[in-house]
């Protein structure tokens, strides 16, 4: 989630712009998030709860994004990901946080965290903290991106 790609521009902060390198393209994008998704699912039996409720909610965003990036041309993934850098370093700061917590002391356990914990933050959780992202945030400015011409 933190590779990012450079863009032949610099930002608002004069430093080089950037962009998540997984939305270098529609089918870039669409082919990682499906890998995400495989990986995630494959190892969720072993993480926490608090690591679970992360990673679904990463997933959250990423199912709000691909839903808002529907008929978004390719050429407009990067302008929008330049917008949104700054939630995938967040997302996955976040989720590195909760896994490296895992594994320093969880791990040693060696045994499953208890399944009949809810595995997904509260709604009203969930909600809040998408409105707090730069997608949903700043909503408007890459609608003009996507309404603009090349």
């Amino acid at each position: 989630m933190r590779v990012m790609v450079a863009l032949d521009a610099t930002d608002e902060s004069g430093e080089v712009a950037r962009a998540p390198q997984v939305l270098h393209s529609k089918e870039d994008f669409e082919q990682w998030f499906i890998r995400f998704t495989q990986l995630t699912m494959e190892g969720t039996t072993w993480l926490t709860t608090g690591a679970k409720r992360e990673l679904n909610f990463v997933q959250y965003y990423l199912v709000t994004l691909h839903q808002y990036l529907t008929g978004v041309p390719n050429e407009k993934y990067l302008p929008i990901g330049q917008v949104i850098r700054q939630d995938f370093i967040d997302l996955s700061s976040d989720l590195e946080k909760k896994s490296f917590a895992f594994f320093g002391k969880e791990v040693r356990r060696l045994k499953l965290s208890n399944l009949k914990k809810w595995h997904k933050y509260k709604r009203s959780e969930t909600e809040r903290r998408l409105k707090k992202t730069v997608l949903l945030s700043q909503w408007e400015k890459i609608r003009k991106i996507v309404a603009a011409e090349k």
